[in-house]
């Protein structure tokens, strides 16, 4: 063993390239879906295979940076393994980007290009910044992944960031729920995680929401 070895791993692995269970932005999306769909950041493309499994007859385009080995990819899908950020996006009618404008250094240009890619709409989800909780000692789920260049997003910045786009906010919904500081409370005791929920009711608490959802249409002239 030399000392270019890999000893210790050094990548994260989150587990999105399999869903644990069916995350309610997918369900989402098939409900706001107007027809075609190109899924940026598709990993798997499991989200073709729920869509059609509930009943959607639409063409499904998928983009990712890499192809997951060893994992198995549904039939009938437009694949293209490369940067979402320089590549060409084909016409349809809606653009689904979640987890995706994070990563990349000028979000509002990747949900521009992706405005004028869609007939309809864009569905795009995002991790909330809750500054609050950092004051707290509490790690946001987001916070884990050294691939982010942003440091999650406040309401106001998606706003601004859809207004720069040339779209507007068409609806919205929080979600992931997070309890934050009936964990911090009770983080000393020996039974804190097995009495938390027995617990949360005799304890105040501030809740915050870990990510936002929204619909993207393009702005009205």
């Amino acid at each position: 063993m030399t000392s270019k070895d890999k000893i210790v791993k050094t990548e994260f692995d989150f587990g999105y390239a399999k869903w644990k269970e069916v995350p309610e932005v997918a369900k989402l999306a098939l409900e706001n879906q107007k027809g075609d769909v190109l899924d940026v950041g598709c990993s798997t493309c499991q989200l073709a295979s729920f869509m059609r499994e509930n009943g959607w007859k639409g063409k499904y385009f998928g983009i990712d940076l890499l192809k997951h080995e060893g994992h198995d990819y549904p039939k009938e899908i437009d694949l293209v393994i490369g940067d979402a950020v320089t590549m060409p996006f084909p016409e349809v009618d809606t653009v689904v980007m979640y987890d995706i404008l994070e990563h990349v250094d000028d979000p509002a240009a990747l949900l521009s290009k992706a405005l004028k890619a869609a007939r309809s709409n864009v569905l795009i989800k995002v991790p909330l910044r809750n500054e609050e909780m950092w004051n707290l000692g509490v790690v946001e789920p987001h916070q884990k992944d050294r691939t982010h260049k942003h440091a999650g997003f406040s309401r106001e910045e998606v706003r601004k960031l859809v207004e720069l786009s040339g779209g507007s906010v068409a609806k919205s919904r929080d979600l992931d729920r997070i309890d934050a500081t009936t964990t911090v409370k009770l983080w000393r005791s020996r039974f804190a995680m097995k009495l938390h929920y027995l617990l949360a009711k005799m304890f105040s608490s501030r809740e915050f929401h870990a990510t936002l959802w929204c619909e993207v249409v393009r702005a009205s002239r």
